[in-house]
């Protein structure tokens, strides 16, 4: 049976893209010796022509893998799973397997995703390494896990930034809940007119109202000439009083305390005593007392008044 290999890490300086670890290998199973160095990526920038297109949770790790202290090369089963602890504590995720991962002069790069579960708080990243044998990642038989297991730096933390805008505080403004501020009682300050709808009359603008107004306060009072009033409606008038010079030419000559502006069209004789008159159209009819007879005259041309007939009572 190969004995199970134990690691120690040595940090080194950190570089431009992170910090740099390398673990080495103490005892190592049948001969081959075991150096990672885990250098952590930030996500990949997106190409110019997928600029428009979400981010994922994905991120990219960079690894070196010596055997014997010499750059391996070959393929190795390589597993990762995330925790919430330097050792023991609770495991963050699935865990991810990258099986007959192509190691290249020590060089290997590993696609992680192990879904939203960055929120600010400190990460460990735990890694298991095996030479492939042709099993599969379902076989966990020959893997050897690295020690201590190592802390993520902000670069994967950074997608955090993703859900920005349903970020934990975001149920509260100000310690105010949501439903505060749809209270416009709970608002001060002043609107610009620029945010105002052009469905709100303004003091300063001139108005068209296309909807029924309704004026049911007596104290309301209306000012200007009443020259651009139309379509009113005299029989809703039920108080006050017109003057004089309001009303139709036609009409002023009889209304008021100046005598009427009349005069003599035309006369006709009649009989003795007239008692009544009648008019009717253009036909005017006078009953005369004392001679007893009914007279009907033409007045069609009010300047040429005729007898038409007469006939006794």
């Amino acid at each position: 049976m190969m004995p199970i290999a134990t690691y120690a890490v040595v940090q080194t300086a950190p570089s431009s893209h992170g910090s740099r670890s390398v673990l080495r290998g103490l005892p190592m199973p049948a001969g081959w010796g075991l150096a990672l160095v885990a250098l952590l990526l930030t996500v990949l920038p997106l190409s110019a022509a997928r600029a428009q297109t979400p981010l994922g949770t994905a991120f990219t790790y960079q690894g070196q893998l010596a055997a014997a202290g010499t750059p391996a090369t070959g393929a190795y089963d390589i597993r990762f799973r995330l925790y919430d602890a330097a050792s023991g504590g609770n495991q963050i995720g699935g865990a991810l397997c990258s099986d007959n991962l192509a190691v290249t002069a020590g060089q290997f790069a590993a696609s992680l995703d192990f879904g939203a579960v960055f929120t600010g708080q400190q990460r460990w990243l735990e890694i298991e390494v095996r030479p492939d044998s042709g099993l599969n990642c379902s076989d966990a038989t020959g893997y050897t896990v690295l020690s201590p297991r190592q802390e993520l730096t902000a670069a994967p933390n950074a997608t955090f930034a993703l859900t920005a805008t349903n970020a934990s505080s975001a149920a509260t403004l100000g310690g105010q809940p949501a439903a505060y501020f749809s209270n416009a009682a709970n608002l001060t300050g002043t609107l610009a007119d620029g945010q105002l709808s052009s469905n709100v009359a303004r003091l300063n603008g001139n108005q068209t109202f296309t909807g029924l107004l309704n004026f049911s306060n007596s104290g309301n009072t209306f000012a200007g000439s009443g020259a651009g009033l139309t379509n009113l409606n005299g029989a809703s008038i039920s108080a006050g009083t017109l003057g004089r010079s309001s009303l139709n030419a036609d009409v002023q000559g009889g209304v008021g305390t100046v005598g009427p502006d009349l005069s003599v069209a035309g006369n006709v004789a009649t009989g003795l005593s007239p008692k009544s008159v009648a008019v009717s159209g253009s036909f005017a009819y006078v009953v005369n007392y004392d001679s007893n007879t009914l007279q009907v005259f033409n007045m069609s041309s009010p300047a040429a008044i005729t007898l038409a007939g007469s006939v006794a009572t």
